[in-house]
C-alpha cells in the first residue's frame, strides 16, 4: 500500500503544484513566535492590529485537525488573537483532504496529500478569497491511516475508470479517424468502378476493389452494412469476372 499511496500522492501534487503553485519549505525556518508550526492545518495571514508585535507581518494561525473552511471560517493572528484576513492554508505532519475551485473553474479536488516533517503552504500574494470561490480542507492525524487508505483506494478506482474511459475515446476517435478514410476512398473509388472501370488499368482497377471491399468489412464488423453496399460489393465481384 505504501507504494501506491507514494505513485498516487506523486500523481496528486504534480497536478495540484501545476495549478496552485504548491511549496515546500522547512518547518525549523519560522524562528519568529507568530510563525510557529504545529501538526496540521496552518492558516497564513497578515495581521492589521497596529498595537501587535506581529502588525504588518505574515503571521500563521494553527488550525490543527478537523475541516476547514477557508473562506467562511476565522483565523487568528496568534499574538494579539484578533482576527486575519486568511492570504493561504499550509499542512506539516498530518494527511489533508482538498476541495477546491477557483473562480470561472470547475469543482475540484486533492485527496489525501501526506505531509511529514515538511511544511506545504499554498504560494499566495493575495487573500484566497481573490482566486478561489471554495477552499476547504480536512487534515487528519497521521495515525489514521485506515481511513486514509480506503479512501485512496477508492480514488485509485476512479483514475482507473477516468484512465480507462479516455483511452477508449482516444480509440474510438482513431478508428472513426480510419473509417472516415476508408470511407471517403470508397467513395472515390466506387465511383471509378461503377462508372469508368473500362478506362482504368488492371492495377488500378485491384486498388479501387481494395478500397471498397476493406470499408465494406469494417461496416460489417461495426454491424451497420446497408443493402446498398452489399450490392456494390456483388456488383464489383461480378465485374472482375466479366472483364
Amino acid at each position: 500500500m505504501g507504494q501506491i499511496f507514494s505513485k498516487i500522492q506523486s500523481l496528486f501534487e504534480h497536478n495540484f503544484n501545476e495549478e496552485i503553485n504548491f511549496q515546500t519549505e522547512e518547518i525549523n525556518d519560522f524562528p519568529s513566535k507568530w510563525r510557529c508550526i504545529s501538526p496540521g492545518l496552518t492558516v497564513e495571514g497578515i495581521c492589521t492590529n497596529n498595537s501587535c508585535l506581529a502588525y504588518n507581518k505574515k503571521v500563521i494561525h494553527n488550525v490543527g485537525f478537523g475541516e476547514f473552511d477557508i473562506l467562511k471560517s476565522e483565523a487568528f493572528c496568534p499574538m494579539c488573537k484578533e482576527s486575519i484576513i486568511p492570504l493561504a492554508p499550509g499542512f506539516s505532519q498530518c494527511f489533508c483532504h482538498i476541495k477546491y475551485k477557483k473562480k470561472s473553474c470547475q469543482e475540484k479536488q486533492i485527496p489525501w496529500l501526506k505531509t511529514t516533517n515538511k511544511y506545504k503552504i499554498f504560494q499566495q500574494d493575495e487573500s484566497c478569497a481573490v482566486e478561489y470561490e471554495k477552499l476547504e480542507i480536512d487534515a487528519r492525524e497521521l495515525g489514521t491511516g485506515q481511513l486514509v487508505e480506503k479512501s485512496i483506494q477508492e480514488q485509485i478506482d476512479v483514475i482507473r475508470k477516468e484512465q480507462a474511459q479516455i483511452l477508449k475515446e482516444k480509440e474510438d476517435a482513431q478508428i472513426d479517424k480510419e473509417n472516415q478514410q476508408v470511407e471517403n476512398e470508397y467513395e472515390q473509388h466506387s465511383v471509378l468502378l461503377l462508372d469508368g472501370s473500362n478506362v482504368i488499368s488492371d492495377g488500378a482497377y485491384a486498388q479501387h476493389i481494395f478500397a471498397v471491399n476493406e470499408f465494406i468489412n469494417i461496416q460489417s464488423q461495426k454491424g451497420g452494412v446497408q443493402t446498398t453496399l452489399k450490392d456494390v460489393k456483388v456488383e464489383l465481384q461480378d465485374n472482375i469476372w466479366t472483364q
